[in-house]
């Protein structure tokens, strides 16, 4: 199976910043896709929530900011982790988006090496499941007898995991 890199979902409204996220991104294979701001990010995840990680800037908009965006993001999509984006030091809204389970929180200037391991940490250390979208980009050219996994989500992977393969057709994952 090809190696396959995660979707990440990034928010931010500083254009010269979402330039800095997302080079580093594709350069270690991720995709992104970039909302400008808190409310189109919103807008984004209720249409297409198959992301496996969120890069959010803290300091947005006046009255959507990171903190707001994430809380939202959560409700769409509880098990989506969560990387704070920020040019201060921990403040309140930092402590409280950690609260909500964020992973990690990157202070800008961060480099592309400090960005891509912050993505590899907030996902699961063995990235070898498909996601349904990624699936749909993938050929058919699978050795005879084997099969793949699709799972719809990081959360039914960690799922998986835990219950182990002689559980996972009884719980109707793969069907």
């Amino acid at each position: 199976m090809p190696s396959i890199q995660s979707r990440v979902f990034v928010v931010d409204d500083y254009k010269p910043q979402q330039t800095l996220t997302q080079l580093p991104l594709k350069s270690t294979g991720h995709s992104s896709v970039l909302a400008e701001h808190g409310h189109s990010a919103i807008e984004i995840l209720e249409g297409n929530n198959e992301f496996d990680v969120m890069i959010c800037d803290m300091i947005m908009e006046e009255g959507f900011d990171g903190l707001d965006t994430i809380r939202r993001a959560l409700q769409i999509k509880p098990d989506l982790p969560c990387i704070i984006a920020t040019g201060f030091s921990e403040n309140d809204r930092v402590s409280a988006a950690l609260e909500l389970d964020a992973c990690a929180c990157l202070n800008k200037s961060y480099t592309g090496k400090l960005l891509a391991k912050a993505v590899k940490r907030a996902l699961p250390s063995d990235l070898s499941f498909v996601t349904s979208h990624q699936a749909s980009h993938l050929n058919k050219s699978s050795r005879s007898g084997t099969s793949s996994l699709v799972c719809s989500s990081v959360r039914d992977y960690i799922r998986i995991l835990q219950i182990g393969p002689r559980q996972v057709a009884a719980c109707g994952y793969g069907s």
